[in-house]
């Protein structure tokens, strides 16, 4: 048995058989069907993508339910659709257009002020290859394995994790990933091992090979003992010294109160990322300003002096709370989500930026914009927290 050095990104130990996912090469065709017809096409493609990903929310945890919501909303985003459309409307394939799309819009994302944004970059990738799948109408690669198994990939999409974990995999083995990529998030709610090693190590495992993902001290096993799931440390070992760079920065993701205190006893730089809504989901009213504040107060109060970043109402026809389902219906064919769906009712959201406002009287509160789509909503926002400013 050797140990081989790798990178986990979700410090789990599993063991399984190895798997090498096998994807689908998608061919660009030239087309002779009309403007119109390849747009209706779209229309479908878009429509059949979000399906399936609604689908997958019903059953989904709250962590899960928002990855889903990202992509759900990336597929329908207006931005996408409009490029797609004039690129189709100026001769291109439906598959021309969108592989155009993709290229364009990552430059755009890699371009982000921030790691977490630049790694959107894997969930738009994950969405442009559905859609390009849904138009070819190429099923998702589908196998039997009624043992554990260890999937192994160059990279996964978030979409893979998520259907590999319904498919019996333990872990996943990839040449590229991140700390701060939403497979990484899945995998770690699904309870996947997932690691990171160079490409030489993977053209050293068959297929069926037995695998050992060892989070806890970075190591890839090939064919480990079969009487323990556990590293013997008596046996022959390869090791190698994973080093962390001084410099990373390590943010928590909050989603309910019940998660504050571990984080806050944590050793990260901060909350990166409270989704609101799902502070508030279950109320079976809208909550106000004092409810509101009381609870950004409270986790502010926890983490300081670290930052805590709070994104606003984050809601869609796909993901609603009780207390705005009461209140107002969303359609499905409404397409707008995030801050732009908020902003029709002005009330809410001010009501929440002033009890932001009100809660970050230590400092240490930042607000995030779920969703923009154009400048308006930001010099909207802008508006609404002058008055605040000058109401206080």
């Amino acid at each position: 048995m050797i140990a081989y050095p790798g990178i986990s990104l979700t410090n789990l130990t599993r063991k399984g058989q190895a798997h090498f996912i096998q994807r689908k090469a998608l061919t660009f065709i030239e087309s002779t069907v009309s403007f119109e017809e390849k747009r209706a096409i779209f229309a479908c493609a878009v429509a059949r993508v979000q399906s399936e990903l609604s689908q997958q929310m019903h059953s989904a945890n709250p962590e899960t339910q928002a990855i889903l919501a990202v992509e759900m909303a990336m597929a329908g985003d207006l931005l996408l659709r409009e490029f797609v459309e004039k690129k189709i409307s100026e001769g291109m394939t439906l598959l021309e257009a969108l592989s155009q799309a993709n290229t364009h819009f990552q430059a755009s994302i890699n371009a982000g002020s921030s790691d977490y944004i630049r790694e959107r970059k894997q969930d738009l990738d994950d969405v442009i290859c559905s859609l390009i799948c849904s138009i070819k109408e190429a099923p998702e690669p589908d196998f039997e394995i009624s043992d554990p198994f260890i999937a192994i990939a160059d990279q996964f999409y978030p979409s893979e994790v998520i259907r590999l974990s319904h498919q019996n995999a333990a872990g996943l083995l990839a040449t590229s990933g991140s700390l701060m990529s939403h497979s990484t998030v899945l995998a770690n709610s699904l309870k996947l091992a997932y690691m990171i090693v160079d490409k030489p190590l993977i053209q050293k495992i068959q297929e069926g090979d037995q695998l050992l993902l060892d989070g806890e001290h970075h190591q890839l096993i090939i064919h480990p003992n079969p009487s323990t799931d556990k590293i013997s440390f008596t046996d022959t070992h390869i090791y190698a010294k994973i080093n962390v760079p001084s410099q990373a920065s390590f943010w928590a993701v909050l989603n309910i109160l019940d998660e504050l205190e571990d984080i806050a006893l944590s050793t990260t730089n901060g909350i990166g990322l409270v989704r609101t809504e799902y502070l508030f989901y279950d109320d079976l009213l809208i909550p106000d300003e004092n409810r509101q504040k009381e609870v950004y107060q409270t986790i502010a109060r926890a983490m300081y002096p670290r930052s805590v970043t709070f994104r606003t109402f984050d809601f869609g026809f796909d993901k609603k709370a009780r207390w705005l389902c009461d209140r107002e219906e969303i359609p499905e064919q409404n397409k707008k989500r995030g801050i732009s769906l908020a902003l029709a009712n002005i009330s809410l959201v001010k009501t929440q930026l002033k009890a932001l406002c009100l809660a970050a009287s230590r400092g240490n509160i930042r607000i995030l914009l779920p969703y923009v789509q154009n400048k308006k909503a930001i010099q909207t926002v802008r508006r609404l927290l002058k008055e605040i400013a000058k109401e206080s």
